[in-house]
């Protein structure tokens, strides 16, 4: 469900894999304040959109809560509340078969029909780890390392 509100190509709101992929980071803290005025210049500089300050904050209300409350995607960790402030936590690694298919849909979706795996084409791994893994490209190689450790133990 992450992936795919998270996904440039998804179903999800524009804004969702702005927030994703530019502004949750590892140990940063997060405020309905501050993801509401996200929202806003996001919306107002790509899509022309100028939304009341109401509705910012219901998005924002929505997009925290979604990974902060158990009942919703908080089982992953991303996105922790403690007393109404937000802290942006590691989440654990998704399991292999996950990720593939998560990394399939995003290569499909922005590949260019090479066979080139995403590894050696600059860009296409950091920006699918700032989604999954709401870090770095940097991740890459650990992900491609645990991926062929649990390949060859199944």
């Amino acid at each position: 469900m992450h992936y795919h509100l998270s996904a440039p190509h998804g179903p999800g709101p524009s804004f969702w894999n702005h927030l994703i992929a530019r502004h949750v980071r590892i140990g940063h803290a997060l405020s309905r304040v501050s993801i509401s005025e996200v929202i806003g210049s996001f919306l107002k500089e790509s899509e022309m959109k100028t939304l009341g300050n109401r509705t910012l904050q219901s998005a924002a209300t929505v997009f925290l809560g979604t990974y902060a409350k158990s009942d919703g995607l908080g089982k992953l960790g991303l996105i922790e509340e403690e007393s109404g402030s937000y802290t942006v936590r590691q989440p654990q690694t998704p399991p292999v078969r996950v990720l593939a298919c998560a990394l399939h849909d995003y290569w499909e979706a922005f590949g260019d029909g090479s066979s080139e795996p995403p590894p050696e084409r600059p860009g296409l791994s950091g920006r699918f780890c700032r989604i999954v893994f709401s870090g770095t490209g940097h991740a890459w190689h650990s992900v491609v390392r645990f991926a062929v450790g649990q390949a060859l133990w199944t």
